[in-house]
Protein backbone atom coordinates (compact mmCIF):
# COMPACT_ATOMS: atom_id res chain seq x y z
CA UNK A 1 0.00 0.00 0.00
CA UNK A 2 1.22 3.43 -0.75
CA UNK A 3 2.40 6.16 1.53
CA UNK A 4 1.17 5.33 5.54
CA UNK A 5 -2.45 5.29 6.00
CA UNK A 6 -3.89 6.18 9.26
CA UNK A 7 -6.13 3.32 10.55
CA UNK A 8 -9.96 5.00 10.38
CA UNK A 9 -12.80 2.87 9.18
CA UNK A 10 -16.23 4.73 9.49
CA UNK A 11 -19.47 4.62 7.66
CA UNK A 12 -19.91 8.35 5.64
CA UNK A 13 -20.71 9.89 2.49
CA UNK A 14 -17.95 12.33 3.48
CA UNK A 15 -14.74 12.20 4.29
CA UNK A 16 -14.60 15.06 6.64
CA UNK A 17 -17.87 13.88 9.00
CA UNK A 18 -17.00 10.65 10.59
CA UNK A 19 -20.47 11.05 12.71
CA UNK A 20 -22.53 11.56 9.90
CA UNK A 21 -25.69 10.40 9.80
CA UNK A 22 -26.07 8.72 6.24
CA UNK A 23 -24.22 5.72 6.56
CA UNK A 24 -24.72 4.58 2.88
CA UNK A 25 -21.06 3.74 2.33
CA UNK A 26 -18.03 2.40 4.32
CA UNK A 27 -15.24 4.30 3.65
CA UNK A 28 -11.64 3.92 4.49
CA UNK A 29 -9.47 7.96 4.31
CA UNK A 30 -5.94 8.00 4.09
CA UNK A 31 -5.19 11.04 5.87
CA UNK A 32 -1.57 11.58 4.54
CA UNK A 33 -2.34 10.98 0.67
CA UNK A 34 -5.88 12.85 1.38
CA UNK A 35 -7.24 9.85 -1.04
CA UNK A 36 -10.68 8.58 -0.83
CA UNK A 37 -11.02 4.59 -1.39
CA UNK A 38 -14.13 4.20 -0.77
CA UNK A 39 -15.13 2.71 -3.93
CA UNK A 40 -11.84 0.11 -3.36
CA UNK A 41 -13.33 -0.31 0.33
CA UNK A 42 -16.62 -1.34 -0.61
CA UNK A 43 -14.94 -4.70 -2.49
CA UNK A 44 -14.80 -5.88 1.19
CA UNK A 45 -18.35 -5.73 1.69
CA UNK A 46 -19.48 -7.82 -1.18
CA UNK A 47 -18.52 -11.28 -0.41
CA UNK A 48 -20.38 -13.04 -3.02
CA UNK A 49 -17.93 -11.13 -5.20
CA UNK A 50 -14.67 -11.32 -2.96
CA UNK A 51 -11.67 -11.94 -4.57
CA UNK A 52 -7.87 -12.73 -3.60
CA UNK A 53 -6.68 -9.98 -5.76
CA UNK A 54 -8.93 -7.62 -4.96
CA UNK A 55 -8.12 -7.93 -1.40
CA UNK A 56 -4.63 -7.70 -1.62
CA UNK A 57 -5.03 -4.36 -3.80
CA UNK A 58 -5.08 -2.27 -0.61
CA UNK A 59 -9.24 -2.68 -0.55
CA UNK A 60 -9.00 -4.50 3.05
CA UNK A 61 -6.33 -3.97 5.42
CA UNK A 62 -5.54 -7.37 5.75
CA UNK A 63 -2.33 -6.88 7.21
CA UNK A 64 -3.49 -5.13 9.77
CA UNK A 65 -5.88 -7.67 11.03
CA UNK A 66 -2.78 -9.89 11.13
CA UNK A 67 -0.98 -7.73 12.85
CA UNK A 68 -3.90 -7.58 15.68
CA UNK A 69 -4.32 -10.98 15.77
CA UNK A 70 -0.26 -12.01 16.47
CA UNK A 71 -0.54 -12.82 19.54
CA UNK A 72 -3.34 -15.28 18.95
CA UNK A 73 -0.73 -17.89 16.91
CA UNK A 74 -2.94 -20.27 16.25
CA UNK A 75 -5.55 -18.18 14.49
CA UNK A 76 -3.25 -16.21 12.46
CA UNK A 77 -1.57 -19.53 10.87
CA UNK A 78 -5.20 -20.70 10.00
CA UNK A 79 -6.02 -17.81 8.44
CA UNK A 80 -2.86 -17.31 6.59
CA UNK A 81 -3.20 -20.71 5.23
CA UNK A 82 -7.02 -20.97 4.33
CA UNK A 83 -7.42 -19.18 0.69
CA UNK A 84 -10.65 -20.32 -0.42
CA UNK A 85 -11.59 -18.90 2.63
CA UNK A 86 -10.42 -15.64 2.19
CA UNK A 87 -11.22 -15.38 -1.39
CA UNK A 88 -14.82 -17.00 -1.08
CA UNK A 89 -16.03 -14.97 2.46
CA UNK A 90 -15.68 -11.72 3.74
CA UNK A 91 -14.99 -12.51 7.63
CA UNK A 92 -11.32 -11.10 7.58
CA UNK A 93 -12.34 -7.44 6.17
CA UNK A 94 -15.34 -7.36 8.94
CA UNK A 95 -13.34 -8.11 11.32
CA UNK A 96 -10.41 -6.11 10.74
CA UNK A 97 -13.14 -3.62 10.74
CA UNK A 98 -14.99 -3.94 14.28
CA UNK A 99 -11.20 -4.39 15.43
CA UNK A 100 -9.92 -0.81 13.52
CA UNK A 101 -13.23 1.04 14.30
CA UNK A 102 -12.80 0.97 18.50
CA UNK A 103 -13.96 4.88 18.88
CA UNK A 104 -15.75 4.19 22.07
CA UNK A 105 -19.21 3.67 22.51
CA UNK A 106 -20.56 5.98 20.20
CA UNK A 107 -19.32 3.96 17.17
CA UNK A 108 -20.29 0.18 16.65
CA UNK A 109 -19.36 -1.64 13.86
CA UNK A 110 -20.49 -5.49 13.85
CA UNK A 111 -20.80 -7.93 10.94
CA UNK A 112 -24.17 -9.92 10.23
CA UNK A 113 -25.80 -11.35 7.24
CA UNK A 114 -22.93 -10.88 5.15
CA UNK A 115 -22.45 -6.98 5.71
CA UNK A 116 -21.21 -4.52 7.69
CA UNK A 117 -23.37 -2.23 9.69
CA UNK A 118 -23.51 0.71 12.16
CA UNK A 119 -25.14 -0.29 15.17
CA UNK A 120 -26.04 1.36 18.92
CA UNK A 121 -27.64 -1.07 20.65
CA UNK A 122 -25.18 -2.19 22.96
CA UNK A 123 -23.14 0.41 24.55
CA UNK A 124 -19.63 -1.11 23.46
CA UNK A 125 -19.14 -2.67 20.44
CA UNK A 126 -17.60 -6.03 21.52
CA UNK A 127 -20.73 -6.56 23.58
CA UNK A 128 -22.72 -6.39 20.30
CA UNK A 129 -20.33 -8.77 18.32
CA UNK A 130 -20.56 -11.11 21.75
CA UNK A 131 -24.77 -11.23 21.19
CA UNK A 132 -24.34 -11.81 17.57
CA UNK A 133 -22.25 -14.56 18.57
CA UNK A 134 -24.29 -16.46 21.01
CA UNK A 135 -27.35 -16.21 18.64
CA UNK A 136 -25.45 -17.69 15.80
CA UNK A 137 -22.70 -19.98 17.17
CA UNK A 138 -25.31 -23.12 17.02
CA UNK A 139 -26.20 -22.79 13.39
CA UNK A 140 -25.24 -24.96 10.46
CA UNK A 141 -25.35 -22.03 7.88
CA UNK A 142 -24.21 -19.07 9.05
CA UNK A 143 -20.35 -17.86 8.95
CA UNK A 144 -20.66 -16.84 12.48
CA UNK A 145 -21.20 -20.67 13.54
CA UNK A 146 -18.79 -21.96 15.77
CA UNK A 147 -17.68 -24.46 13.24
CA UNK A 148 -16.61 -21.51 10.78
CA UNK A 149 -13.56 -20.11 10.75
CA UNK A 150 -15.04 -16.80 11.33
CA UNK A 151 -16.98 -18.06 14.33
CA UNK A 152 -13.46 -19.58 15.74
CA UNK A 153 -11.90 -16.01 15.37
CA UNK A 154 -14.81 -14.43 16.95
CA UNK A 155 -14.50 -17.05 19.97
CA UNK A 156 -10.86 -16.86 20.48
CA UNK A 157 -11.28 -12.87 20.39
CA UNK A 158 -14.24 -12.84 22.78
CA UNK A 159 -13.08 -15.49 25.27
CA UNK A 160 -9.62 -13.41 26.15
CA UNK A 161 -8.62 -9.65 25.76
CA UNK A 162 -12.36 -8.42 24.90
CA UNK A 163 -13.98 -9.99 27.72
CA UNK A 164 -11.88 -8.88 30.01
CA UNK A 165 -11.37 -5.73 28.57
CA UNK A 166 -15.34 -5.56 29.45
CA UNK A 167 -15.14 -6.36 33.01
CA UNK A 168 -12.72 -3.66 33.77
CA UNK A 169 -14.27 -1.26 32.36
CA UNK A 170 -17.20 -2.16 34.71
CA UNK A 171 -14.76 -1.46 37.37
CA UNK A 172 -13.52 1.56 36.28
CA UNK A 173 -17.19 2.66 35.83
CA UNK A 174 -18.49 1.43 38.84
CA UNK A 175 -15.83 3.33 40.65
CA UNK A 176 -15.97 6.61 38.84
CA UNK A 177 -19.73 6.81 40.22
CA UNK A 178 -18.70 6.19 43.78
CA UNK A 179 -16.22 8.91 43.34
CA UNK A 180 -18.90 10.78 41.95
CA UNK A 181 -21.42 10.36 44.85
Amino acid sequence: MRGNPKEIFYYSTDKNEIEKNDFSSLVYYDSQLDTDYSENINLCTDYKNFSLSKFNNFSCRYDLFLEKLKKYEKVTKTLENDINFISTKNCLASLATIISSQKGCEFNLCYFDGSIYLSQDFCCYDQKIVNIYKHNKDSTNTMLSKNSICGYVLEKLLTTETLNNNKEVKKKQQLSKRVKL
